[in-house]
């Protein structure tokens, strides 16, 4: 279906035009439209993306607020937690002679636990992309990316250390019971300075 505010079908998609277009099922005052096109089926329903994106939120909080002992609220204990350079995505980041890849959600909470303990941040993410996708058996697992931003720095206000990254957090998110949890994340950092 085309709509247009007077503008002829050749303007496209510029001024007003707008184009919609509807799958076979759609019925508007019974007429069926674009019988060839067909809606996405990996859309995730909104009260299961809302619950996923709140989750993923009181996740960036806890983090910032260094409240760890609550990440059962939205992480597995068998998730994965692995943090990557976009440049090179299938090599764990290093740090101190660590790599940050964790097997388990207590492994990284111990981690990350001492790592920040000295040290003030603060993530943003976006509205995130939800797809359902195949998982075991005939479940389906949400895969969702969030873009984010993070302010890193040690407690002076004054001078120190002061560090901004960005990237991309890809997640998995299963069922249990009626709930959604974290199944893996893994964070693709695309962006990362460093001052002093």
């Amino acid at each position: 279906m085309y709509l247009s505010a007077g503008h002829p079908p050749s303007c496209g998609l510029s001024g007003l035009a707008i184009i919609f277009l509807f799958s076979d099922q759609t019925d508007i005052g019974g007429k069926k439209l674009h019988p060839n096109i067909k809606m996405p089926t990996d859309i995730v329903p909104y009260e299961v993306a809302e619950l996923i994106r709140r989750k993923k939120a009181v996740y960036c909080r806890y983090a910032d607020a260094k409240q760890w002992h609550l990440f059962s609220e939205f992480a597995l204990p068998e998730a994965t937690f692995t943090f990557v350079e976009a440049l090179t995505p299938d090599i764990p980041m290093s740090e101190g002679g660590q790599d940050l890849s964790f097997p388990h959600r207590d492994a990284f909470l111990d981690y990350f636990r001492a790592r920040n303990k000295d040290l003030q941040c603060i993530h943003s993410v976006g509205p995130g992309e939800l797809y359902f996708v195949d998982g075991e058996g005939s479940e389906k697992e949400v895969k969702a990316v969030w873009s984010a931003i993070y302010q890193v720095g040690d407690r002076n206000e004054t001078k120190g250390i002061h560090g901004t990254g960005g990237g991309y957090y890809h997640e998995v998110w299963v069922k249990r019971g009626d709930d959604w949890f974290m199944k893996s994340l893994m964070f693709e950092r695309v962006y990362w300075k460093l001052q002093m």
